[in-house]
C-alpha cells in the first residue's frame, strides 16, 4: 500500500489523462497534450485491446512515469503546456489543424474558448483589411492627393493580403515590422511615417495577441477552478487530497 496524492494544481476535475510521478497523481488535458507533442499525439493513435483498460483512463490506471522524471521539472514542462506559449499556439493554429479526439480530449470549456478566440480573431482582421485607415496628409508634404492614394493602395495590395492569405499571412507585429521598413511607393516620407505611426499607436495590429492571451487566461482560470473544485471535494483546506492505492 502506497499513499498517492492528487497534484494540487495539475489534477483537473474534467480531464481525460491520469499520470502518476512517485507519489503524485497528475489528472491533464490529453487534447492540448496532444497538440503540443508528437509523442502524446501517437498515443491518440494506438490501438487498444477490447479487454485492456486505456493507459490513464482512470485514477487506477495512470501512466506511470520513470523514476527519473524530476517532478519540478515536469510541472515546468506542464505550466508552459498549459498556461504558456503551447497554449497560445493551439489557440492561435487553424481549426482544421486540430482533429476530432484532440477537439474532444480538450474538454467542451477550452474548446469553445478557442473557437470563439478564432471568430473574434478572423472578425477583427477582415475589418482590419477590408477598412484601411483613413490616409493622414503631413503639414510637410507636397503632394497630399498622390501620398493618399499611394497609402489606400498599398494597403490593397500587401496588408490586406497579410491579414487574410492562408498561405502568406503574417503577424501584427511583423506588418508593423514591415510597414517601417518598405518605401510605400508614390508617398513622401512624410506621409508615410505620419500613416504609420498612427497604425502603431492604434493598438490594432496588435489586438490579435491581446485575445489569444485573453483566451490563455480563460482556460487557466477555468482549469484552475477546476483543480480547485478537486482539492474541494477532498474535505482538506488546502494541500494535495490523498488516496490508498495498492
Amino acid at each position: 500500500m502506497s499513499e498517492v496524492k492528487y497534484h494540487s494544481k495539475f489534477y483537473y476535475k474534467d480531464s481525460s489523462f491520469r499520470m502518476k510521478l512517485r507519489d503524485t497523481l497528475y489528472n491533464v488535458h490529453l487534447g492540448l497534450l496532444a497538440h503540443c507533442s508528437e509523442v502524446f499525439k501517437t498515443m491518440l493513435t494506438m490501438p487498444t485491446p477490447g479487454d485492456m483498460q486505456v493507459e490513464g483512463s482512470s485514477d487506477d490506471t495512470p501512466m506511470i512515469l520513470p523514476e527519473s522524471v524530476e517532478k519540478e521539472k515536469l510541472d515546468v514542462l506542464l505550466v508552459y503546456m498549459f498556461e504558456g506559449a503551447c497554449l497560445s499556439k493551439a489557440i492561435g493554429d487553424a481549426l482544421d489543424e486540430i482533429t476530432g479526439n484532440i477537439a474532444h480530449l480538450m474538454g467542451p470549456n477550452a474548446f469553445y474558448i478557442l473557437t470563439q478566440t478564432h471568430t473574434h480573431i478572423k472578425n477583427h482582421l477582415t475589418g482590419l483589411a477590408f477598412y484601411p485607415p483613413d490616409p493622414i496628409v503631413s503639414l510637410q508634404c507636397w503632394q497630399p492627393g498622390k501620398c493618399s492614394e499611394g497609402w489606400v493602395l498599398y494597403w490593397w495590395q500587401s496588408v490586406t493580403k497579410h491579414l487574410l492569405h492562408p498561405d502568406s499571412g503574417m503577424s501584427g507585429a511583423e506588418i508593423l515590422e514591415a510597414l517601417e521598413k518598405v518605401k510605400i511607393p508614390g508617398m513622401c516620407c512624410s506621409c508615410q511615417t505620419e500613416n504609420v505611426d498612427w497604425v502603431k499607436e492604434s493598438g490594432g495590429m496588435m489586438k490579435t495577441q491581446n485575445f489569444t492571451q485573453e483566451a490563455v487566461d480563460s482556460i487557466v482560470t477555468a482549469y484552475g477552478s477546476l483543480a480547485g473544485n478537486r482539492k474541494g471535494e477532498s474535505g482538506e483546506g488546502g494541500g494535495e487530497r490523498s488516496q490508498e492505492m495498492m
